[in-house]
């Protein structure tokens, strides 16, 4: 692998000003849509048993129950529980875009970012790309590969701690800020910056 170090970024996607508040929402959507939302339980009209007053009406001194089933007796149905539900949402196409050059920008202004021309390996093997990251100080970061890479890469890197590899077309705002460092090979930084034309 060999480093760019003179590689020209387009400006208005590596250049644009941060915003916290839109990276902040944009990790929030990408959390809420993660959730499966199927936490379910019943209640009282669900919770099977009889429906036979407890005791009698007057005379002891006890509440007047009309059942068992009530939310107060051991067994009995859960009051305002929770029930199957969506947590899936979709913010404009505008903000999701927005928020993602502020997180590439952040990491360029870091100096968190990376490009080699390509990742060539010896063999197809994890000790051998490790190596390869060791040489660049890579030790907690996002790998940004291209769709003919992503199969090869993945395969060699899913062993190492600390580091992902995503598809250039993949890269999004949460794992951008969960990770340290980004790493882009040629061919994917110019998808990215293409992507943000269309």
């Amino acid at each position: 692998m060999k480093v760019l170090s003179d590689y020209k970024f387009n400006e208005e996607v590596f250049g644009s000003d941060v915003k916290e508040s839109l990276l902040y929402d944009i990790v929030k959507f990408q959390l809420a849509n993660g959730r499966v939302g199927t936490a379910n339980c019943r209640n009282h009209a669900l919770v099977s048993g009889t429906t036979a007053k407890s005791m009698r009406q007057k005379g002891s001194g006890r509440a007047r129950h009309g059942d068992l089933r009530t939310n107060i007796f051991r067994g009995g149905g859960k009051s305002f529980g929770p029930k199957p539900r969506s947590y899936n949402q979709n913010p404009p196409k505008k903000m999701r875009r927005a928020a993602l050059k502020s997180a590439l920008s952040m990491k360029m202004k870091e100096e968190k970012v990376q490009i080699v021309d390509k990742i060539d390996l010896k063999e197809l093997k994890t000790r051998h790309m490790k190596a390869e990251l060791d040489k660049l100080s890579f030790n907690n970061g996002l790998i940004v590969v291209n769709e003919s890479e992503y199969s090869l890469v993945s395969r060699c890197a899913r062993n190492i701690p600390h580091i992902k590899v995503v598809r250039s077309n993949e890269i999004n705002v949460y794992d951008l800020l969960l990770h340290d460092q980004v790493l882009f090979t040629a061919q994917s930084i110019e998808n990215v910056q293409e992507g943000f034309k269309s």
